[in-house]
C-alpha cells in the first residue's frame, strides 16, 4: 500500500466535509427553532471549538502526512484522529428528533445527556496524540511546542487523558466551563505560534 498525501487527502476532505455539513445544519435548525431553544454557551462554543480544530487539523495535513508518507501506523493514527473529531462533533450534536419536538429544547440538558461519547472521544485524541508525540516525533506541531519533552508530556496528559476523565465523571458546570476556557487558550496559543512562525 502506498501512503501519500494526494490520496489522504480525498478521504479527509470527505469526512471534515460530512461533520461540517452536519455541524452547519444543526446550527440552521437550532436558529429557525430559536424561540423553543433555551441557549447554553457551554455545548455552542464546545462544538465551536471542536469544529474549528478539526479544520485546523485538515489545513495543516499536509505537513503532518508529508514526514511520515510510507511509514504505516503514525499514518493511520493521523487519520484516526480526524474521524474521532468527527465522531466528537457527531456526539454532541443535537438530534435533530430533539430540536423539532414540541416544548422547550434546553441546551445544557442536551449536553449532560451526551457529554460522555463526546469526552471518551477526546480521551481517544489525547492518547494517540501522546503516542504521536512520544514513538513519532517527526510528527510535528501536534503538542503545544515547548522544548523540554519532560514538562511537555505531563501537561499533554493532564490535559488530554485525566481531564477528559473527570469530565465523564463529574457533572460540575464550572468545571466544564473551565474546561473549555482551557480548549481556547490552547487554540489560542496554536494561532499565535503559526503567526509567529509566519513572520
Amino acid at each position: 500500500m502506498v501512503l501519500d498525501y494526494s490520496m489522504m487527502q480525498w478521504v479527509l476532505s470527505i469526512v471534515v466535509g460530512v461533520s461540517l455539513s452536519r455541524f452547519i445544519n444543526t446550527l440552521a435548525l437550532i436558529g429557525r427553532k430559536k424561540d423553543q431553544v433555551k441557549f447554553d454557551f457551554l455545548l455552542i462554543s464546545i462544538l465551536f471549538a471542536t469544529t474549528t480544530q478539526m479544520i485546523h487539523l485538515w489545513f495543516n495535513s499536509p505537513g503532518y502526512f508529508s514526514n511520515i508518507e510510507g511509514i504505516y501506523i503514525p499514518y493511520m493514527l493521523l487519520f484516526l484522529i480526524t474521524l474521532i473529531y468527527a465522531t466528537a462533533i457527531e456526539s454532541l450534536l443535537p438530534n435533530s428528533s430533539v430540536l423539532e419536538t414540541v416544548g422547550t429544547v434546553d441546551l445544557r440538558d442536551v449536553y449532560y445527556q451526551q457529554k460522555d461519547l463526546f469526552y471518551l472521544a477526546q480521551f481517544l485524541i489525547g492518547v494517540i496524540m501522546l503516542s504521536l508525540y512520544i514513538f513519532y516525533p517527526q510528527v510535528e506541531g501536534m503538542a503545544f511546542g515547548l522544548e523540554s519533552k519532560m514538562v511537555e508530556i505531563p501537561i499533554l496528559f493532564i490535559l488530554t487523558i485525566v481531564f477528559p476523565i473527570i469530565l465523564i465523571i463529574s457533572n460540575n458546570y464550572f468545571l466544564h466551563v473551565f474546561n473549555m476556557m482551557l480548549i481556547s487558550l490552547g487554540f489560542l496559543g496554536q494561532i499565535l505560534k503559526y503567526a509567529t512562525t509566519m513572520t
